[in-house]
């Protein structure tokens, strides 16, 4: 039995130890280029209604209850969920610098604070979109250990759904 106890301890100190090894932060970023103007898809992404088009909450919890405060886009405008599927939480625009950068908070309650931004580099005719997330777990092992896992999930919902801000974007007039 004290052979058990032991085992079970060592398993929980590695455990730890590498819980501490793993990175701190969750952090991907997607790219994509749209064919449309910066001035196009910097108003998708300044105005959290519009952003509601093509990543919104409702595609994986169509019961969700979703308010819009704050002013209706740029810094101060905030989108708030609450859900069975979705949970609850926030997302507060923090920075915007217009046909260029978009910066929010996520506030998704247990998990912590995370920072999402695009970054927006204009062509001839096209915009060159980079969206990053971030999230820091801190001491949080379980999160580390989980944003091991959910990293790869989340960077490809993501892409899907900057792809569907470049059809939108693109069906504008210019």
């Amino acid at each position: 039995m004290h052979r058990i106890l032991t085992a079970i301890g060592l398993l929980i100190a590695l455990l730890i130890v590498i819980g501490f090894a793993l990175p701190r932060q969750s952090r991907f970023v997607v790219i994509d280029t749209i064919d449309a103007p910066a001035a196009t898809v910097f108003a998708q992404l300044n105005d959290l209604r519009r952003t509601q088009l093509w990543a919104d909450v409702a595609s994986t919890d169509p019961n969700a209850d979703v308010t819009f405060s704050g002013p209706a886009r740029g810094v101060g405008a905030t989108v708030s969920w609450n859900g069975a599927i979705a949970g609850s939480g926030t997302q507060t625009i923090v920075e915007s610098r217009p046909y260029e950068y978009v910066g929010t908070l996520i506030n998704g309650g247990g998990q912590g604070e995370s920072r999402t931004w695009f970054e927006l580099v204009p062509g001839p005719g096209t915009t060159r979109v980079s969206w990053t997330f971030e999230l820091d777990h801190g001491y949080n092992l379980v999160g580390r250990y989980i944003g091991l896992v959910i990293t790869g999930i989340m960077s490809r919902d993501y892409s899907a759904k900057l792809a569907g801000l470049g059809e939108i974007a693109e069906s504008l007039p210019s």
